[in-house]
């Protein structure tokens, strides 16, 4: 087995093959590769593997069978096999069991007391025996040692690490929680007796644990990156926050506010709301009536007026 940092390039030594060449038969090497994985129609060469076009190399000399990987990735982590074949009827043949290469990226780790917590480079192999690091606290160096000791919660700092003598490959940094968000589902009126979900979310690595508080209490509510209500009611009314902590500090959300509508005074000003507009709005047919009434009554006063003249004439 062969253990490496990403990255980094492996070269798997030690592999040596033979074949009874007899010239007299007309043996010859067709063939020679390294793989990992079988398609129907035989062992994929990785110079073939889109996986690994251009991060790989064979030194195939005589009897070595040398591998050379360049810029690893967590990804190459397999079991290699090394294959040769020759110009005779079943003269293939495939090295086994294989090359186990395990590919591990740098690693902050943490151990956590009451007021601090100490960040340890860690990683899977010896890249320097004994390993020497280097520690960056917001991308700029600041120690060349294998731990380091932070206050719990004492800044938004992320702290990073790196082997000495490659420090372009750095481990994933960590940092305290930042401000958690809150949102409500769904984002209309909220009506008794209806589904309510509260969603909190913050970016932290280590990923962040969460917990639910309503303004008035100390309990939690929930351990959950969510709180749900199944059927809210009134009483359910209330500002509610998040908080978001992992091993490098806390951090709480800003309240929201939980305002949920009676079923019974919500339907009370749906009616008063279809009766007014049934009274204040006329319909089509009180138009044409009010306009047949009008027209009649300036009709009679035109007839009357013309008969007052006629009988004024005479």
């Amino acid at each position: 087995m062969c253990s490496v940092l990403q990255r980094y390039w492996v070269r798997l030594v030690g592999c040596s093959y033979s074949y009874p060449n007899n010239r007299n038969r007309g043996i010859m090497f067709r063939e020679r590769l390294w793989f990992i994985r079988n398609e129907y129609y035989g062992p994929v060469d990785l110079r073939t593997d889109p996986d690994y076009t251009g991060r790989v190399e064979h030194q195939f000399h005589e009897k070595d069978c040398t591998l050379r990987i360049t810029d690893l990735r967590e990804s190459d982590s397999a079991e290699y096999k090394f294959r040769f074949m020759t110009n005779q009827y079943g003269g293939s043949y495939t090295g086994s069991p294989g090359v186990t290469l395990t590919v591990t990226d740098l690693q902050v780790k943490r151990r956590k007391s009451s007021a601090h917590t100490e960040l340890q480079c860690h990683s899977s192999c010896d890249v320097i025996d004994p390993p020497s690091y280097v520690w960056y606290k917001n991308g700029q160096k600041i120690e060349e040692e294998t731990s380091l000791r932070v206050s719990v919660g004492g800044d938004d700092s992320s702290y990073s690490c790196a082997v000495k003598g490659h420090e372009g490959y750095r481990s994933a940094a960590v940092y305290v929680p930042k401000l958690p968000s809150v949102s409500v589902s769904p984002s209309a009126e909220i009506v008794e007796g209806s589904s309510v979900t509260l969603t909190c979310s913050s970016d932290a690595n280590p990923a962040a644990s969460y917990t639910w508080y309503k303004e008035d209490g100390q309990t939690p509510l929930s351990k959950e990156w969510w709180l749900s209500f199944s059927s809210i009611q009134p009483s359910d009314s209330g500002q509610y926050y998040c908080t978001a902590e992992n091993d490098l500090g806390k951090r709480t959300s800003e309240s929201v506010l939980i305002d949920v509508k009676s079923q019974v005074v919500n339907e009370a000003n749906e009616q008063e709301r279809r009766r007014r507009e049934n009274t204040t709005t006329p319909t089509q047919g009180q138009f044409q009536e009010d306009d047949l009434i009008s027209s009649c009554w300036c009709c009679s006063q035109t007839i009357m007026k013309m008969l007052f003249q006629v009988q004024h004439c005479k």
